[in-house]
This record gives structure tokens, C-alpha cells and sequence, in this order.
């Protein structure tokens, strides 16, 4: 019975591991994070700042110092994005857009008019900015809808997204200028200017440029990040980082059928 009650009180004050994660913050006011971290922290350009949205809260973490801020802000979102001019952030089942405010700290609803944006959470669902014609494009099983910035209009694109146009979940979206595509998935491109899912081959090579013995482990564990001065799509697939240099001009396109 000793044994036991050292063995008990030895555990840690707070859960720190994995999917036993329950609690919102540390004892220091640092986000819990758990293996389902997916869509819940991105990049914010005009603060630096990482922000940091989970469980009715956003945390602020600053990358050049290393330090999360010191007060947690109440509110947040089910899945946050980066765009030049700062964080989107996706509500839940009931749908819903938000922008966070850095200066003032604070989430900001935006306007929604015409097909109802579908809400995020987690895997089977994802969403991200389109520089182009400043929007937020959102992707499901059930179809495609482009959000307006500046009209507060959104509009459904497409019915449904087969299994052959997207193979896996929908958590890992990173839209290239360069290419105006949205690369979905690591593996298919959703063409935003005509509508329609296609596919090419991209090639995996070594720093030398000669062709590499394997390429990115694209699948649930994976994350794709595109780093805006850089021009590279980032995949870290926990072995190894890769960089993806995508130009429009170089890849052979096909029309991805039902």
C-alpha cells in the first residue's frame, strides 16, 4: 500500500503527454499541446507572433524570443490560418469566420452572406487564404466554398470531394501563388481559376539534385507550410524536412474525374 501511495504522488501535477492531454494550461499559462495539434496554431506576419487557439482560449507564442505571453486571451477558434494581413479563424460545427486583431488582442467576427460556411474540426475538414483574390477557400467531403474577404460572400464551388480528387484528410493545405494552386493533401491541386481538382507527379531529388531513394511521407503525421519569402512548400513528415520548389511551368496537369 506504500508503494502504491509513492507511486501515485510521483505522477505529475498536469497531464504532459499525447492524447491524455485535458487540461487547457500549465501551471506557467503555456498551452497543453496534443498529438492532434493539426489546425489550431498557425503564423501571424503582422504581429510575428504564433497564435495559438484551443479550448476557449488563444496563446501567444513569440518565436524570436522563445517565450509564450504571460495571459492567456479568452476566446478562439476551432482552426486558425495565416494570410499576409493576419490570423482567419475557423468556428466549429456551426460554421462561422473570424480575424484576430494582434493590436488589440481580441478575435474579430466577420460577415457571411449566401451558402453557409461549413465549420472545422480537426482532420476531415480544412480550410486556407488565397492571396490572389483575397479569400478563404474552405474543403470537405461535402463540397467547396470560396469566403469573400471584402464582400463577406461565400459560394459552394463543387458538391462533393471524391476519394479519388483528395485520397486522405483535409488538415494539410497550403496554397502556392507561384502556381495558383492549393496543394491538398501532399498528393492533388485544387485549381481555384477553373474549378476543378487536378493532378501531377512531383518528383523527389537530394540537395544535388539527383533523384532521392524515397520522397515525403505524406499522410496523417505529416505538415505542410508555405513560407512566403522563401517561396518553398516545407513538409516535415518526421524524418526528414523537404522543400518543395513548385513552379506551374514545370508540371504536366490532369483533370482529376469523380
Amino acid at each position: 500500500a506504500s508503494t502504491r501511495a509513492c507511486v501515485e504522488w510521483a505522477r505529475p501535477l498536469e497531464p504532459c503527454n499525447g492524447m491524455s492531454i485535458k487540461a487547457g494550461a500549465s501551471f506557467q499559462g503555456r498551452p497543453q499541446i496534443h498529438t492532434h495539434a493539426y489546425q489550431y496554431y498557425d503564423y501571424d506576419p503582422p504581429s510575428g507572433l504564433l497564435v495559438c487557439a484551443k479550448a476557449g482560449w488563444t496563446y501567444l507564442y513569440n518565436p524570436a524570443t522563445r517565450l509564450w505571453g504571460n495571459t492567456p486571451i479568452r476566446g478562439g477558434a476551432s482552426a486558425v490560418r495565416t494570410s499576409p494581413g493576419g490570423v482567419f479563424g475557423a468556428m466549429g460545427e456551426g460554421g462561422g469566420i473570424k480575424r484576430f486583431d494582434a493590436k488589440e488582442r481580441q478575435w474579430v467576427n466577420l460577415p457571411a452572406s449566401g451558402d453557409k460556411i461549413p465549420g472545422i474540426q480537426e482532420n476531415y475538414q480544412g480550410f486556407c487564404y488565397d492571396s490572389k483574390r483575397d479569400s478563404v477557400w474552405y474543403f470537405n467531403r461535402d463540397g467547396v466554398w470560396q469566403y469573400d474577404v471584402k464582400t463577406g460572400a461565400s459560394q459552394r464551388k463543387t458538391k462533393k470531394i471524391s476519394a479519388k480528387q483528395v485520397r486522405g484528410y483535409f488538415e494539410e493545405i497550403v496554397y502556392i501563388p507561384e502556381m495558383d494552386k492549393f496543394l491538398v493533401d501532399g498528393r492533388n491541386f485544387w485549381d481555384p481559376a477553373a474549378g476543378k481538382w487536378v493532378g501531377a507527379e512531383i518528383p523527389a531529388v537530394e540537395t544535388d539534385g539527383s533523384p532521392a531513394k524515397r520522397g515525403p511521407d505524406l499522410g496523417a503525421t505529416y505538415g505542410l507550410a508555405y513560407d512566403m519569402e522563401s517561396k518553398l512548400v516545407l513538409v516535415n513528415d518526421m524524418l526528414s524536412v523537404w522543400a518543395l520548389k513548385l513552379d506551374a511551368a514545370g508540371f504536366k496537369f490532369e483533370d482529376i474525374g469523380e
